[in-house]
Order: C-alpha cells, then sequence, then structure tokens
C-alpha cells in the first residue's frame, strides 16, 4: 500500500494528530486515584456475590432437604405425593444452576479495579507514543508507514479476539444444548424410576403373597418337621455311640499297631545285627576258600600241563591203536555178518524139513520116480 502523503496533507494530518495528543494529555492529567476507585467497585462487588451465595447456600439447604424426602416417599403406594416432590426437585436444581450460573457470571465480569486504571493508562501512554511518532513521520518524510503496520497490527489482534468471542459463544450454546439433553435424560430417567417403582411394588406385593402361602405351609409342617427332628436326633445319637465305639477300636487297634510296630522294630534290628555278624563270617569264609580253591586251581593247571605233554607224546601210539581197533571191529562185522547168513540158511533148511515130514505123514510117501527100459 502506498503510504506517501503530498506536504499540505501531511501538515494538516500533523495538526490534527497535535490536537489528539493535547486531549490525551489532558485525560492523563485528570486521571483518579487508583486507590479509592477500587476500594468503592471492590465493596459493591462483595455485597452482590455476598447475596448470591447466601441465596445459593438456601436453595442447596431446601434441595437436600426434598432429595431426603424423596428417598421416603419412594416406599409410598401413593405416587402423588412422590410426584410432586419430584417437580420441587427439578424447580430447586434449576434455580441452583441459575444461581451458580449468576455467581460465575458476576466473578467473571467483575473489574480488578487497579489493573484496569493501569492498563488505561499504559495504553493511553502507548497511544500518545504512537502518535506522537507518527506526527514525528508525517513531518519528516510526509509517509504513515509506522502508523499503518500499528493498526494492522492492532487490527489483527481484534479480528482474532472476536473469533475467540465467537468460539465462546458457540461453546455456550453447545453448553447450554448439553444442559437441555441433561435434562430431558434426567426426566426420562425419573419416568423409568417411576416404572421401576411400580414394578417394585407389584413384585412385593407378590412376595407378601407367597410368603404367607409359605407360611401357612410353614405352621402345617410344623409338627411333621419337630418329628423328623427328634428322629433325626436319635439317629444321630445312635451314630454317635457308634462311632465313640468305633473311635475307641480304633485307638485300641492303634495301641496294638504301635506295639507290634516297636517290636517289628526291635526284630529286624536284632536280625540285621545277625544278617550282619554273618555277612562277616561268610566273607571270612569266602576268603579262606577263595584262597584254598585258588591253590586248587593251580595245582589242576600243573596237572594238566604235565597230562597235555604226556599225551602229544602219546598220541602216535594212540594214533595206531585207534588204526587197531578199527581194522578189528571190521572184521567182526564181517563174522557177524558170515554168522547170521549161516544162521538164516540153517532156519531155512530147519523149515523145508519140517515141511516136509508133515507132509509125509498127511500123503504118504512120495512115489518114487519112473525109470524108463534100458535099450539092448
Amino acid at each position: 500500500m502506498q503510504c506517501k502523503l503530498r506536504p499540505l496533507e501531511a501538515i494538516c494530518v500533523a495538526g490534527a494528530v497535535e490536537d489528539c495528543l493535547d486531549r490525551l494529555r489532558v485525560l492523563q492529567s485528570l486521571t483518579p486515584s487508583v486507590i479509592t476507585q477500587r476500594d468503592e467497585l471492590s465493596n459493591i462487588l462483595g455485597n452482590t456475590v455476598a447475596q448470591i451465595i447466601k441465596e445459593q447456600k438456601v436453595c442447596e439447604e431446601k434441595y437436600e432437604v426434598l432429595v431426603k424426602r424423596r428417598s421416603e416417599l419412594k416406599s409410598l403406594s401413593n405416587k402423588t405425593r412422590y410426584k410432586k416432590n419430584q417437580d420441587k426437585i427439578e424447580a430447586q436444581a434449576h434455580e441452583l444452576q441459575e444461581l451458580t450460573r449468576e455467581l460465575c457470571k458476576h466473578l467473571r465480569e467483575s473489574p480488578n479495579v487497579s489493573q484496569n486504571l493501569l492498563k488505561i493508562q499504559t495504553e493511553r501512554t502507548d497511544l500518545i507514543t504512537h502518535f506522537e511518532s507518527f506526527r514525528k513521520e508525517l513531518l519528516s518524510t510526509y509517509s504513515f508507514q509506522g502508523i499503518y503496520e500499528w493498526a494492522s497490527g492492532r487490527t489483527t489482534a481484534y479480528n482474532k479476539m472476536m473469533q475467540i468471542m465467537q468460539q465462546d459463544k458457540d461453546m455456550q450454546k453447545e453448553i447450554k444444548d448439553l444442559d437441555e439433553k441433561i435434562r430431558k435424560t434426567e426426566a426420562e430417567m425419573a419416568r423409568q424410576l417411576e416404572d421401576l417403582d411400580i414394578k417394585i411394588k407389584a413384585s412385593k406385593e407378590e412376595l407378601q403373597q407367597t410368603q404367607a402361602r409359605i407360611e401357612d405351609v410353614k405352621a402345617n409342617r410344623d409338627d411333621e418337621r419337630q418329628a423328623r427332628l427328634e428322629a433325626q436326633q436319635n439317629m444321630n445319637e445312635l451314630n454317635q455311640s457308634r462311632l465313640t465305639q468305633q473311635v475307641i477300636n480304633a485307638k485300641l487297634q492303634l495301641q496294638n499297631e504301635k506295639n507290634v510296630h516297636s517290636v517289628t522294630l526291635s526284630y529286624f534290628d536284632r536280625r540285621r545285627a545277625h544278617i550282619n555278624q554273618m555277612m562277616k563270617e561268610w566273607t571270612d569264609k569266602y576268603e579262606t576258600d577263595v584262597k584254598a580253591e585258588t591253590e586248587k586251581l593251580q595245582g589242576f593247571k600243573r596237572r594238566i600241563d604235565a597230562a597235555t605233554t604226556d599225551y602229544n607224546e602219546l598220541k602216535p601210539e594212540k594214533e595206531e591203536a585207534e588204526r587197531l581197533m578199527h581194522l578189528e571191529t571190521e572184521r567182526a562185522k564181517e563174522r557177524a555178518k558170515q554168522n547170521e547168513m549161516r544162521n538164516s540158511q540153517t532156519t531155512v533148511m530147519n523149515k523145508i524139513k519140517i515141511l516136509y515130514l508133515l507132509h509125509s505123514k498127511i500123503r504118504g510117501p512120495l512115489p518114487k520116480p519112473k525109470r524108463g527100459k534100458k535099450k539092448k
């Protein structure tokens, strides 16, 4: 942007700025006392806040009383009083919210007098400084670049502040919508609680009827239960006596087992000592016998070595004797075969003779063979 002015325009603007500076200096000289203003505003604000806090405490006490009364009215069958009490609770809660909102508003809007007055003085001093530099810049360079940049910065800050305020308004609107939703939800929950109370009442009545029936049945069964209890008591006494006898028998058996155990342990100790003594004796005997048998084994080995030597010397004679014995055996077998054949032939001849004798006795003598005539 072009920030240059013509000299005449610059002088006119500088005169107007000088007039503004004179007015600001007059206002600065007329600034009231900070302490006096602070005390007056603090007294006014303190009275208002104290009154709101007092009303808020009274409202809280009423709300607490109504809540206690609601818990008492829940068990009653008449729901009209309960509903009226619920409406009063909602109205009291709304009033308490309004008081809290008003208190927050007063606290938020309450001026800090000393800081506000100091801020006004600081802003006025800064404004005088900027206007003086602006007038000097106009008279020296006939331009307003510095004041333009300063104004642009303030405009940007103002726009940001307005944007933040708009966001704050939007948030307040959302909070209001949420409060409305919460109120509707609470109303819905109250209706649901009423329905639940009705159901609970019906369940209680049904439970009372059931308990009455149970009491009747219980009264009718008292005699039977008493008889069963007496019978059970008698059975318990019998079982107790039997169990007592079993305990006594178990104790006796345990004592016997302990005695047997001690006797068995003593017997095993004696047996172990005897076995150890026998083991020692047998170990000594084993060592003695092993030594004697080892000596015998050495003697047998010496005898075997001598016999082996003699055997090697007599082996050719033994082989010759075996050969002769084999020949003699073969000859004996041949003689046995011949004797067997001779005996078989003799047996056959004897059988033939016997047959012949038998035949001759039965048929007579055999005819003599015919002889032919001799030729002359």
